[in-house]
C-alpha cells in the first residue's frame, strides 16, 4: 500500500476507532471559512473542538473536510475547491440514479397501465361477447327444442327442464297415437257392421255361422230406422267418442310443445338449473338403463320358448337426509 493512500486512512481510523482525544485540525466548513483547534471529542452529528476561543461545537453537516494539519491559504482553496467537486460529481451521481429510477418506475408504470388497458379491454371484449351470446341464446334454444323438445333447456344448462319436456312430450305422444289407435279401429268396426265381407264374416260363414246380409232399403224411414238401432247407434257414439278423445290427446300435445318453445325462449337467459345428476350417492337427478336377459318362457317360436333381452328405465330424484 502507499504512503498517500496510509496518510488518508490513518485519520480516518484516529476519528473512527479513538472518538474520545486531542488532536489538531483544521475544520474547512461548507459555506465557507475554517476553524483550528483540538478534537475533544466527536459523534455522527457533531465534532466538539477546542479552540483559542474555547470549546466549539460544530455540525457535521456544515463540515466540507476536517485536515489533520495546518496549510495555508493556496492550499486550503485548491483543498476545498477539490472537496467540492467531488461532492458535486456525488450529488450529479445520486441525481442521475435518482432520474434513471424515477424513469424506470415511470417505463414498470406505463407498462402496468398497459397491462391494466389491455386486461380492461379484454374484459369488454369478453362481456360484449357474452352479451351478444346472451342476445342470441333465446332465439339458438327456441330452434334447437322446436327440432326437440329439451334440447333448448339443455342448450341453456337447464338440466331438469330439459329431462322433463321431452318426457312429457314422449308421454303426450304415445297416449295420443294409442288413442288414434283405438279410434281407428272403432270406426273399421262401425264400417264393417253388416258387411258379409269383412274377415270375421267370412270366418263365421265358414263356420255355418253367417250372418244374415242386410239388405239395403231404398225408404228413408227404414234407414233411418237401422240407424237408430241399438248395434249400430252405439258403434257411432263410440267412434265419436274416441275420435274425442283422441283429438283431446293432440291438444295436450301440442300444449306441451308449445310450452316447451315458450319456456326455452322466456328462460334462455335465466339461472342455472340447481338439478344435478346423482353419481349414486349424493343427491340429484337419477337416470339409468340397465339391459338384463330374459329367460325361457311361452311364446311364439315351434318348441314354445323365447329368450331376448329387455331394458329397465329409471328415472327419479334421490334425497339426502
Amino acid at each position: 500500500m502507499s504512503s498517500l493512500h496510509l496518510r488518508k486512512i490513518i485519520p480516518i481510523l484516529l476519528i473512527v476507532f479513538a472518538p474520545i482525544g486531542i488532536f489538531p485540525v483544521t475544520v474547512l466548513l461548507r459555506e465557507g471559512g475554517k476553524v483550528k483547534g483540538d478534537i475533544i471529542t466527536q459523534n455522527q452529528h457533531s465534532v466538539l473542538l477546542q479552540t483559542e476561543s474555547g470549546k466549539r461545537k460544530v455540525d457535521k453537516d456544515l463540515i466540507l473536510k476536517i485536515l489533520f494539519q495546518d496549510v495555508n491559504d493556496d492550499e486550503e482553496e485548491k483543498i476545498r475547491k477539490e472537496e467540492e467537486d467531488k461532492l458535486a460529481a456525488d450529488k450529479k451521481e445520486q441525481e442521475d440514479k435518482e432520474a434513471a429510477q424515477r424513469q424506470l418506475d415511470e417505463e414498470k408504470q406505463k407498462e402496468e397501465d398497459l397491462k391494466k388497458q389491455a386486461a380492461a379491454d379484454e374484459e369488454a371484449r369478453r362481456l360484449e361477447e357474452l352479451r351478444k351470446q346472451e342476445a342470441k341464446r333465446p332465439l339458438n334454444a327456441l330452434m334447437r327444442s322446436a327440432a326437440i323438445p329439451g334440447w333448448g333447456q339443455y342448450y341453456t344448462d337447464r338440466k331438469f327442464q330439459s329431462l322433463l319436456y321431452p318426457t312429457l312430450f314422449a308421454a303426450a305422444a304415445f297416449v295420443a297415437y294409442d288413442k288414434f289407435r283405438v279410434y281407428r279401429t272403432s270406426v273399421k268396426e262401425y264400417g264393417d257392421l253388416g258387411n258379409p265381407y269383412t274377415r270375421e264374416s267370412l270366418t263365421l260363414a265358414a263356420l255355418g255361422q253367417a250372418q244374415a246380409a242386410v239388405t239395403p232399403s231404398l225408404s228413408p224411414i227404414d234407414a233411418y230406422l237401422a240407424n237408430q238401432s241399438s248395434q249400430v247407434q252405439l258403434k257411432r257414439e263410440e267412434a265419436d267418442k274416441n275420435f274425442k278423445e283422441y283429438q283431446g290427446a293432440l291438444y295436450v300435445l301440442g300444449g306441451i310443445y308449445l310450452l316447451n318453445l315458450i319456456d326455452s325462449y322466456l328462460f334462455a337467459n335465466s339461472v342455472k338449473s340447481v338439478v344435478q345428476f346423482s353419481d349414486g350417492q349424493s343427491k340429484g337427478m337419477v337416470i339409468s338403463a340397465i339391459p338384463a336377459s330374459v329367460g325361457a318362457g311361452s311364446g311364439f317360436s315351434g318348441n314354445g320358448t323365447f329368450s331376448g333381452m329387455e331394458t329397465k328405465y329409471t328415472m327419479g330424484y334421490r334425497f339426502e337426509f
